[in-house]
């Protein structure tokens, strides 16, 4: 009895991520020591409680930013075509 090459219907697909690290080192934080990982984080160290200096956000659309098309225009990678077209 010959062996039969079997196909089937449906066609089999498959992820292959880019990546340039080898295929068994991840990447993310690990906090267990006994992970392997590039970097572990101590749960103590990132659970300190940091004060952060206030800050003035932008506003949210260009509707409500006064300073929007001003700002754009001072941008110097702007070619000076593109800005004479804004208004």
């Amino acid at each position: 009895m010959a062996a039969r090459a079997t196909f089937s219907a449906r066609p089999e697909w498959t992820i292959v991520l880019d990546q340039d690290e080898p295929h068994d080192l991840n990447l993310r934080t690990r906090f267990d020591a006994k992970a392997k990982a590039t970097a572990r984080v101590s749960s103590l160290a990132a659970a300190a409680p940091v004060q952060l200096d206030k800050m003035t956000l932008d506003p949210l659309t260009v509707a409500s930013d006064p300073n929007y098309y001003p700002a754009l225009h001072a941008q110097m990678n702007i070619p000076a075509a593109i800005k004479k077209a804004l208004p």
